[in-house]
């Protein structure tokens, strides 16, 4: 039961972000026009899509992950004692690095067809955040990782704070809001201003990094630029994209 209420009361609280990301978003004129232009069928993809990440996900990572867990490996729930502090780097670092390579890799050959879907927005902002194939969600790492840990870590505060912390930052690095993304610290994290160039139609292959961009400095794959890219997305039909959510890219 404290799980349950520690897991609706996070994302009680993401939800109330994503909307006043969502509304501070739409006070800008040109994002304004672009959102408004979107066709209907966009905007039900759209929702769609933040449906599964932000209700079915977390679904799926306590009543198939954890329950599985418990009912297969029982003696190991909570067996793992570690303190807070290393739970949350383990959650907030550690799992984002993994992630680097995880999102790298969806960008490559055969993952790609089921990754493309996100970079088909031809506007920036919170309401693509979670626009990916139905399947995608399976092929992300933290999914899985979040879910078993929560399962073996006696003491979850910690590595949960690392969760709702990389949830906030990834509506953040979505939603346009980033003038102050540039100065330090927060110039350690994958800000909107990095994040919008992952997406353009002017850069390829740079700036994969989910919390942190110093994975992209360390690895070669950073682009720098303070400006907004002029053309974001893929620029797909309408219909391609819908069969793009079922069945991946043809």
């Amino acid at each position: 039961m404290d799980l349950e209420l520690s897991q609706a009361t996070k994302y009680i609280f993401i939800v109330a972000i994503f909307w006043l990301a969502a509304g501070l978003v739409f006070f800008n004129r040109d994002t304004r026009r672009e959102m408004l232009a979107r066709p209907l069928s966009i905007w039900i993809l759209d929702l769609v899509g933040l449906t599964i990440h932000g209700v079915l996900v977390p679904v799926f990572q306590y009543y198939i992950i954890f329950k599985s867990m418990d009912y297969l490996v029982p003696e190991y729930r909570s067996s793992i004692v570690i303190h807070p502090t290393v739970g949350f780097l383990f959650s907030f670092v550690f799992i984002d690095y993994l992630y680097y390579w995880n999102h790298r890799i969806l960008h490559t050959g055969f993952f790609w067809r089921f990754h493309h879907l996100h970079h088909s927005g031809e506007s920036f902002d919170v309401f693509t955040t979670s626009r990916n194939s139905a399947i995608t969600t399976l092929l992300i790492v933290y999914i899985w990782m979040n879910g078993a840990c929560i399962f073996l870590i006696q003491d979850r505060g910690g590595f949960a704070l690392g969760v709702l912390l990389s949830n906030l930052l990834d509506l953040w690095r979505h939603s346009r809001i980033g003038f102050w993304g540039r100065f330090f610290p927060f110039s350690i994290f994958c800000s909107p201003i990095d994040h919008s160039w992952h997406h353009s139609r002017e850069v390829y292959g740079r700036n994969f990094g989910g919390n942190f961009i110093i994975w992209d400095k360390i690895h070669g794959t950073y682009y720098a630029n303070r400006e907004l890219p002029k053309k974001f997305g893929l620029a797909l039909p309408t219909e391609t994209i819908w069969r793009s959510f079922w069945k991946g890219m043809p």
